[in-house]
C-alpha cells in the first residue's frame, strides 16, 4: 500500500523562472492572447498598479519565489519519495484546442 509522504500545491506563472527584466515580453504575448481582453483588464486594474509593477517590485517578488523554491526543494529531498505524481495543466492551450485541460504525470 502506498503512503503519501508529502503534498503541496502552487499557483503557477511563467514569472517563477523568467527573469523580471523579461516579464514585459509576457505582457506583450498576453496582449495578443484571445482569452484576455487586455483593455478591460486595464480598466479594472487598481489605480496603484503602476507602483506594483516596477522592476524593483518584480525583482523582490522573483527573489522571494526563488528562496521558497529552494526551501521546497529541500523539503522534497528530505521526504525521499519513491514516486512523484504531478498534476498540472498543459501549457499553451487555446480555447479551441482539443487537448484536455489537466494532465497527470508520474515519474
Amino acid at each position: 500500500m502506498a503512503k503519501v509522504v508529502l503534498g503541496f500545491a502552487s499557483s503557477h506563472g511563467p514569472t517563477i523562472k523568467t527573469l523580471p527584466g523579461e516579464w514585459e515580453s509576457i505582457v506583450e504575448r498576453d496582449k495578443k492572447d484571445p482569452r484576455y481582453d487586455y483593455a478591460e483588464l486595464l480598466r479594472n486594474a487598481s489605480p496603484t498598479i503602476a507602483q506594483e509593477i516596477t522592476l524593483q517590485k518584480k525583482q523582490e517578488r522573483y527573489d522571494r519565489c526563488q528562496v521558497a523554491i529552494k526551501k521546497l526543494s529541500g523539503v522534497v529531498a528530505q521526504s525521499a519519495p519513491d514516486v512523484a505524481v504531478v498534476v498540472s495543466n498543459p501549457h499553451g492551450i487555446l480555447p479551441d484546442d482539443p487537448l484536455t485541460v489537466f494532465g497527470v504525470f508520474s515519474g
